[in-house]
């Protein structure tokens, strides 16, 4: 009966979702708000339809389970090793100051230390799982706003165990001691180190093995035993569930089975990970609502208010921006779902009363509720965001970031910008990733010149060490663009993945210099349009030349030569980018080399001893006028003679390269060989199989020829 009630619960709570999300959906409402709308109406303030809440929160819980890992499979161990100055710094900074402001608000509100220590810890957290997902869908994981969000949250959850190390110690009236908080940290880091070890060299001997019995549905199992298995390990130390999920996929992430892990995953992660935000709006005290709409309301604001902007200021004050501050505090500006363990933790030894729990469960679902809102928000706001030139221009001259204050480095700078000033024609590079520092290492063996623009102080630093023309700086801004010589520059390229921000940069940098190449770097397809109207040269589409190259794999399955591929992909990037560009109307193209290429085909010929071509030259088979074919090289002992006389003469064991079409070619082999198409080659086994009085007829070795 039991089992029943729980299948009664899940259809429930599925049926109220697809039906809030279907009414929601016209309205452009974001998937996670109809989901928390329906907690609250099936939830026990609302209808009160699911009998067994606490199974639902479990399922929830291995949703975001499964999101963290696919989250975490995107990383790398390398990645994350390059962001820990940002963990370490953002998150740190992010958690410590917005502790204290909050702490600080409670005591002046007359609650007691350890009540207000608590409430700071708790507004400090943001939610992992919203946040993540909302940035995931938007595309901006890799932007700079995307990684100072997982920075910063990677950071609150492993904040998460000191901070429950501290609950009881406040509940008794005491504070923690250093030595204690000490043996907090340091038992999480290794704890921490224990998984990463364990995901590393555990994980892929497992998967080998069970990769070896060629069975789907084994792997399925072994990927969600790893990815729960890990979960619970990390639990049982005392770190979160999602935070060991997380470290899992980092790992597996540089696994060649990632993607199929991906594959594998993703539905179990899109049908629990609903359960998630079902489960949290059933928190709610829909009556709470109603008796103290102004507390509630009045708290929401002074949470949402103060953390988006202390995030902003630390962030900003790092070197990031004004622009990406705004995205990054905007995005974790609402109170997220740790804090619901940490409120349980500190009502359970008596810090927070019923009245106080219920507040803070109410302002930390309302912020929630407001958050997809927010980020979608965020791109307009930061438009018009404060811009502190003062500020600006002391981080300009500390490097890009308040943390830099070395003299050596301002004199770097002046240095750099004495280059910068000096630069004619050159390319202006925005973004120095992996696409970026490509077109940089090739654009330096052109001897062509060219300046970065980048928006991580630390990528800034590093680059600058090894010696690259670096600037510090956001190129959505006139200024920063007006640095590094956009009048002057013969062409930018984008190599980042903000598309907010490519379109702005592509905006302003054709409107300051009409003669510019502008070519873009985007994810996907349906990007490119609004960037050609902005006034883009080129656009490269990641989705559609991955595309692409899947193809021309599959086609080298297949033995297609690798000159043949790469005409067709031409032939589909001409066609694709015209249409891409509106261009409905097929242009006749003149008649270059590139085309009358793509109209002819190429043929080997290895002559033996009975080839009938054999002892001839060049001008007695003639077969340019008999065939159409040219011979444009001969290989003889592995040498090749290109364009050979008419006067050469083959021999047994060359091998001739023809030019021509494809009738053309099947002519002058058959010429050359005496073979007709289909026939055996005369070392084919099967000719060992003919009566010995079936000889040829006269001419079919071609000597009549």
């Amino acid at each position: 009966m039991h089992d029943m009630n729980l299948l009664y619960d899940l259809v429930v709570v599925i049926s109220v979702s697809l039906g809030t999300i279907y009414v929601l959906r016209p309205l452009r409402i974001p998937n996670v708000v109809g989901f928390l709308v329906a907690g609250m109406l099936i939830g026990p303030g609302g209808l009160s339809l699911v009998s067994d809440r606490h199974a639902i929160e479990v399922m929830a819980e291995i949703g975001v389970v499964l999101l963290l890992f696919t989250i975490g499979l995107r990383f790398s161990l390398r990645e994350l090793a390059s962001m820990k100055a940002m963990v370490v710094g953002l998150g740190g900074l992010q958690m410590l100051f917005t502790s204290m402001v909050g702490a600080g608000l409670a005591l002046a509100f007359g609650l007691s230390w350890q009540l207000s220590v608590l409430l700071g810890a708790l507004m400090a957290m943001s939610s992992t799982a919203i946040v993540l997902r909302l940035i995931d869908e938007q595309g901006g994981s890799a932007a700079p706003h995307g990684r100072i969000a997982v920075s910063i949250l990677l950071f609150q959850d492993l904040a998460v165990i000191p901070v429950m190390v501290l609950i009881p110690l406040l509940a008794a009236g005491a504070a923690a001691s250093p030595w204690e908080a000490a043996g907090a940290v340091g038992y999480a880091l290794a704890a921490v180190t224990i998984i990463l070890l364990g995901a590393k060299y555990i994980f892929p001997w497992l998967l080998e093995r069970f990769v070896r019995t060629r069975s789907g549905e084994i792997f399925t199992l072994t990927t969600i035993v790893l990815v729960l298995g890990t979960a619970l390990l990390a639990n049982e130390m005392g770190l979160s569930l999602a935070l060991g999920a997380f470290l899992a996929g980092i790992v597996v992430s540089e696994s060649e089975y990632a993607q199929q892990m991906l594959a594998e995953i993703s539905p179990f992660r899109d049908a629990f990970n609903s359960l998630f935000f079902v489960s949290v709006g059933m928190l709610v005290e829909p009556a709470l609502w109603i008796r103290e709409p102004g507390t509630l309301l009045g708290m929401t604001a002074v949470v949402l208010g103060f953390k988006a902007i202390l995030i902003w200021f630390i962030v900003f004050a790092l070197g990031f921006g004004s622009r990406v501050a705004t995205l990054a505090g905007m995005a974790l500006a609402q109170v997220g779902e740790f804090s619901f363990i940490l409120a349980q933790e500190g009502a359970a030894v008596g810090l927070l009363d019923s009245a106080m729990h219920a507040r803070v469960i109410g302002v930390s679902v309302l912020t929630m509720l407001l958050t997809p809102f927010a980020i979608i928000a965020a791109p307009r706001l930061a438009r018009r965001a404060p811009r502190l030139a003062w500020l600006e221009a002391v981080l300009a001259r500390r490097g890009g970031s308040l943390m830099s204050v070395r003299p050596a480095l301002a004199e770097r700078e002046e240095h750099m910008q004495r280059r910068v000033e000096r630069l004619q024609e050159h390319v202006i590079i925005v973004g120095f990733g992996v696409n970026g520092v490509n077109v940089a290492r090739v654009l330096r063996q052109l001897s062509v010149p060219y300046v970065i623009l980048e928006i991580n102080p630390e990528a800034v630093r590093v680059h600058r060490e090894a010696g690259e023309l670096v600037r510090f700086g956001d190129a959505t801004r006139d200024a920063i663009l007006q640095s590094v010589g956009v009048t002057r520059a013969r062409a930018v390229v984008l190599a980042i993945a903000d598309p907010a921000s490519s379109r702005t940069i592509v905006r302003k940098a054709r409107r300051m210099n009409p003669d510019l190449f502008i070519i873009v770097r985007t994810r996907f397809v349906t990007e490119v349009d609004e960037l050609y109207v902005l006034g883009a040269d080129e656009v490269v589409p990641e989705e559609f030349e991955t595309s692409l190259e899947l193809a021309g794999r599959i086609m080298t399955n297949f033995g297609v030569p690798e000159r043949l591929i790469n005409r067709e992909k031409s032939l589909i990037r001409q066609e694709r980018y015209r249409l891409l560009r509106g261009e409905r109307r097929r242009v006749a193209m003149l008649p270059t080399l590139e085309t009358m290429l793509a109209s002819a085909d190429f043929a080997e010929v290895p002559l033996d001893a009975a080839s009938p071509a054999v002892g001839r030259n060049l001008r007695e088979l003639d077969l340019r006028h008999r065939t159409g074919a040219s011979v444009i090289g001969v290989c003889r002992n592995d040498v090749p003679i290109s364009n050979p006389s008419r006067e050469f003469t083959l021999m047994a064991d060359d091998l001739v390269l023809l030019f021509g079409s494809g009738e053309q070619l099947e002519a002058a082999e058959q010429e050359l060989t005496g073979l007709a198409p289909g026939d055996p080659a005369p070392d084919d086994p099967a000719l060992e199989h003919q009566p010995v009085d079936d000889a040829p007829a006269d001419g079919a070795n071609g000597t009549s020829k």
